[in-house]
């Protein structure tokens, strides 16, 4: 019966609360039903706040959150005008309870309510990065007491150590973790030296000795501060609280709404509020309907045996607490009892989450439902069950985007999932939507923390070179003209340098950079173009940096160990000059998460000493720990009627249109994780929850977000590219309602599925992307190439295109991914400087000399070579096998030689067949015969070009052949060609002499003269303006590396797989 038709029951006594103990079902709004309730009058006989106002004024209600208490505040002003036609009233005084979310209870905890107007004494709780950072200190302390015999004694086991700083910092997070859930138990901490049974591994001794660090130098610690751990903090001010109640009681009512009580001091709370003469509890979506059996199932098993998944039901908790207040099941009365439709949904839901064991009565219960009644009961509930997260995300954007058509409803997403949360977000961007995230999101990812880390990995003098030129290109860096020199710096120095800059020496690095491309033909064109005044800018900007980061490299020159409080004033030392303008001044914390961060930086920069040091190059790892916990809310204008929820926030939350999302195993409800301390039967004899509490929560707020009067269940069938398991209670609840049912749901759903793949799709069908191809004037195309870029003509013309009439030029890679033509320019100039400069004969007599001098000229050369050391041990080990046949075959035909030329170039204004088209390049080798023909000849230290593509597809040495045979090349008469060969500087037997006219019919000068014909005609096709500059029109068979502009071709878009060929060899 309800309270609100009038026929109350009668009060409770202090020993039985029966009629001040309420609820109100899922599908009725939690905080309007209760403002309604309560001015009413129906919470307590003779309280009337319409008939006199200052009883409502002199009132208390307890929520669990404070976006609760917002929210009811609210909530009482509508309904006073909806009862009295005005919005005045004196609010009652609103307070938070704290909630069942560790976080947010410990969050609310540092500031104290005088709920009495007397002082509440005790103990201030000690805050939290404080003690994050003195249990990292006692972690590290502890694993550096070990002895290296005791760690090897219990080497085979799992002893969690923390292995450097970030390490004991995540640690001391799980030890805060597991002091809170002891305290919040309220279970004496001695007891744990007692969980000592025979059947424990031996190392449980080494697991109790570390917990020392919690049970004996922690408290110590608080105790010498006056403090306490919030945990304790709660559970004291919950019991001032409880005795300030019933000692001097307000005049008013005294309501607590909206928890289930599962934490000890706040069902305490509930029990103490329950038992007073003006007290009232107010519980959410308790089961009215719950049979028996259950309920005593419920209340009377013991969680912690091995039958643990009682934990995880819905009722778990409200039955528990229904124990502690000493009140039957069937004495709890519905402030608004659901209509019939309503009902009938609820009496399925709740029956489908009955435990495992009742699963039985399932059929005596679905035989009890009307099939058309429990149609109508479903009618507005949808089950979206999409591909993957893309689909999911988007489908849900839809439908909330659909919500807001009509202006009187609103809508929220709920989802533990912070990716689809984002996902959604980032959807709803296309129709206009800005949607704020209530959990918000991680400061970690936020564009200055990614510019704080990058920072401190730039003054690493091994820093990763991605994170350098991160740092370099971020936003946050400077602004005016030294943004401008930005990307000339990445190139100058980190792109193109052959040494990294040297962490606090940018400017001396950058000086040797300039150096290195005022001596290099391979330099990029942009850095070679680059004028004095050009240098001096970047300069000046490299010198900036150095003066910026030399806060953070002042660390790595000291003793070596770093403290926290120093390296958090060296970081804001560092972001406040990397991020000044041309005043000085810095906004670099005006951003997302910027005063999160700010306050983060300056609290643990003001700690004293807290002897917590670790190696400067566990700085940026220190950082990511220290932020790891730290969330901000998304700034900007957020829509007043669509919301995205966690679960936390959802609660005691209303809206017309639900979506429950990313209902997948693993994610709602989340996967019970062990902890890391004590096992399952540990727990247990502690009498502390299983991790499977938690789910029991979360399956409550399942049951009470299915009320709403819309509905949407949504899920992936895979996530992160896997196959995903639908979430428990949604298996449970369609396998319930049956196939006609289910089918139904999944009906609806799909229709937001198919909205989701329509409003991207195109008309008609869909067309095969096209080969990309140009073709641009005549005039604007390119007229000269080098001898090595002929074979990119014919093999991909729109590199060519790109290249030269797009003027796009690939940058250097950051991490080079191999170092082949490094070592193959390294070997072509050590043959090349002993050609030239061996003087006289070379016969078996000058081998040992020869020999002696070309590995001499080889290890100065690679001293020359900016390499690390072992890279050129290794190429000198290598060339020095390469050595050897190289002279056997230099031996075996220098007697034929009269002259040989090395790194020669084609001779300027050099025209192909008068077609005006010039053709520049230079030939690793040119030999001249004693009978006065010519050998032309090509260093090559891999696999390709094969004889084959020698002789079609990659012509560089038969055209040095036609050019030879023409004297184009400087200091070079014309002559016969005798042969083309390429020389395989490689080592063992695949050192190779490759003659590209071996079994062929054509004679070397033959097959120059045909590749120089070909090249006139491919010349003269070019000339035409319909031919086009076709990408990848024959591409290198099974090459394992895309080519310089395939990302510009959409060569993916269009090509059917990686090894699909354009023309044949």
């Amino acid at each position: 019966m309800s309270a609100t038709d009038g026929s109350r029951k009668e009060s409770g006594t202090p020993e039985n609360p029966a009629g001040k103990v309420f609820t109100i079902p899922p599908s009725q709004p939690f905080l309007p039903t209760l403002a309604k309730a309560m001015l009413s009058g129906a919470l307590a006989e003779g309280f009337d706040p319409l008939e006199h106002p200052f009883a409502l004024a002199d009132s208390l209600v307890f929520l669990p959150t404070r976006r609760a208490a917002r929210g009811f505040g609210v909530a009482l002003l509508d309904a006073a005008r909806e009862i009295t036609g005005s919005p005045s009233i004196a609010l009652p005084r609103i307070a938070t309870l704290g909630d069942p979310d560790e976080a947010e209870f410990l969050a609310s905890l540092s500031s104290r309510s005088d709920i009495s107007g007397s002082s509440l004494q005790g103990p201030e709780p000690v805050d939290l990065l404080q003690r994050k950072l003195v249990l990292a200190r006692l972690t590290q302390h502890w694993a550096k007491s070990l002895t290296p015999a005791l760690r090897e004694r219990y080497g085979g086991e799992e002893i969690i150590l923390p292995a450097s700083a970030a390490d004991a910092l995540w640690l001391a997070e799980d030890l805060a973790r597991l002091m809170d859930q002891v305290e919040t138990e309220e279970v004496d901490w001695s007891a744990i030296r007692d969980v000592l049974p025979a059947e424990h591994a031996e190392w449980w001794q080494l697991t109790l000795a570390f917990l020392n660090i919690v049970m004996e130098a922690w408290p110590g610690h608080l105790e010498e501060l006056g403090l306490v751990n919030p945990a304790r903090h709660r559970s004291v001010l919950a019991d001032l609280r409880i005795r300030t109640l019933q000692e001097n009681p307000p005049k008013g009512l005294v309501i607590a709404a909206g928890t289930t009580g599962s934490i000890p001091s706040t069902s305490r709370l509930l029990a103490a509020i329950s038992r007073l003469p003006n007290g009232a509890v107010v519980l959410p979506g308790l089961d009215t309907s719950l049979a028996t059996d259950v309920i005593r199932q419920l209340q009377e098993s013991e969680e912690r045996s091995r039958e643990s998944v009682i934990s995880t039901h819905a009722q778990f908790g409200m039955c528990r607490l229904l124990k502690t207040l000493r009140i039957r099941h069937e004495e709890v009365a519905a402030l608004a009892p659901a209509e019939p439709v309503e009902a009938i949904r609820e009496t399925a839901i709740h029956a489908a989450l009955l435990p495992a064991d009742q699963s039985a009565s399932w059929t005596e219960s679905r035989a009890g439902l009307d099939e058309n009644e429990l149609a109508e009961a479903f009618e507005q509930v949808a089950f979206l069950e999409a591909a993957n997260e893309r689909q999911e995300a988007l489908a849900i954007a839809l439908a909330l985007r659909e919500a807001v058509e009509d202006p009187a409803h609103s809508a929220a997403l709920v989802t533990p999932d912070r990716d689809l949360a984002r996902r959604v977000s980032a959807e709803l961007e296309r129709f206009g939507i800005e949607i704020d995230d209530s959990a918000g999101q991680p400061i970690s990812i936020t564009p200055l923390a990614r510019f704080l880390r990058n920072m401190i990995r730039s003054a690493d003098d091994g820093a990763d070179p991605v994170a350098m030129a991160a740092f370099v290109k971020d936003a946050l860096l400077f602004d005016g003209e030294e943004r401008q020199a930005c990307e000339l710096l990445e190139l100058a120095l980190l792109r193109f340098a052959a040494q990294k800059p040297v962490a606090g020496n940018w400017a001396g690095s950058l000086r040797a950079a300039r150096e290195q491309v005022e001596k290099s033909r391979h330099a990029p064109g942009p850095l070679r173009r680059l004028a004095a005044p050009d240098w001096e800018r970047i300069s000046i900007l490299a010198r900036r940096i150095d003066d910026a980061l030399q806060p953070l490299c002042a660390l790595w020159t000291g003793s070596g160990e770093v403290l926290p409080e120093a390296f958090c004033q060296a970081l804001l030392e560092a972001v406040a000059a990397c991020t000044a303008d041309a005043q000085g001044n810095s906004n670099a914390f005006a951003g997302a998460g910027g005063e999160e961060l700010e306050a983060l930086l300056q609290t643990v920069a003001g700690q004293e000493v807290t002897d917590f040091a670790f190696p400067a190059s566990q700085m940026a790892a220190v950082f990511d720990a220290l932020v790891a916990p730290l969330r901000t809310r998304r700034a900007g204008r957020s829509h007043p009627r669509l919301h995205i929820y966690g679960a936390l926030e959802a609660r005691l939350q209303h809206h017309d249109l639900m979506i429950l999302g990313g209902l997948n195993e693993g994610t709602w409800p989340s996967t019970a994780s062990n902890d890391p301390f004590l096992n399952r039967p540990m727990r247990s004899a502690l009498s502390l929850p299983l991790p499977e509490r938690r789910i029991g929560l979360a399956a409550h707020d399942f049951s009470q977000l299915s009320g709403a009067p819309r509905l949407i269940y949504s899920r992936a069938k895979r996530v992160g590219g896997s196959p995903a398991v639908a979430s428990r209670w949604l298996q449970r609840l369609v396998t319930y309602l049956g196939d006609a049912q289910s089918t139904a749901l999944r009906a609806r759903g799909e229709n937001y599925l198919a909205y989701a793949r329509l409003i991207d799709a195109t008309d008609g069908p869909p067309k095969p992307a096209r080969r990309t191809s140009f073709a641009p004037p005549v005039e604007a195309r390119p007229r000269s190439l080098s001898i090595t870029e002929i074979e990119t003509w014919i093999r991909d013309p729109y590199a060519i295109h790109a290249k030269h009439v797009l003027e796009l030029h690939s940058l250097p890679p950051l991490i080079p991914l191999s170092d082949a033509a490094q070592r193959g320019t390294v070997y072509h100039d050590i043959v090349a400087g002993f050609i030239l400069d061996w003087q006289g004969p070379l016969g078996e007599e000058q081998r040992d000399a020869a020999l002696a001098r070309l590995n001499d000229l080889a290890g100065k050369r690679l001293e020359a070579e900016p390499l690390p050391a072992e890279i050129a041990a290794s190429w000198k080990q290598r060339f020095g096998q390469i050595a050897t046949s190289f002279m056997d075959w230099e031996i075996s035909r220098h007697h034929t030689l009269s002259q040989s030329h090395c790194e020669t170039d084609v001779e300027a204004n050099t025209e192909i067949a008068g077609t005006g088209f010039r053709l520049r390049g230079r030939a690793d080798r040119i030999d001249i015969h004693n009978d006065g023909t010519i050998t032309v000849i090509d260093y090559k230290t891999g696999a390709r070009p094969s004889n084959k593509e020698g002789r079609t597809l990659s012509p560089q040495l038969a055209l040095e052949g036609a050019l030879a045979a023409r004297g184009a090349f400087e200091g070079i008469p014309a002559g016969e060609i005798a042969s083309l060969l390429h020389v395989r500087l490689r080592e063992g037997s695949a050192f190779r002499i490759d003659d590209i006219t071996s079994r062929q019919d054509l004679s070397a000068a033959d097959l120059a003269e045909k590749a120089y014909g070909e090249l006139a005609e491919y010349i003269a096709a070019f000339a035409k303006p319909e031919t086009p500059y076709v990408s990848q029109r024959a591409p290198v068979p099974n090459q394992g590396y895309p080519g310089d502009y395939d990302h510009l071709a959409r060569v993916r878009e269009w090509s059917i797989g990686a090894e699909e060929g354009g023309e044949s060899e």
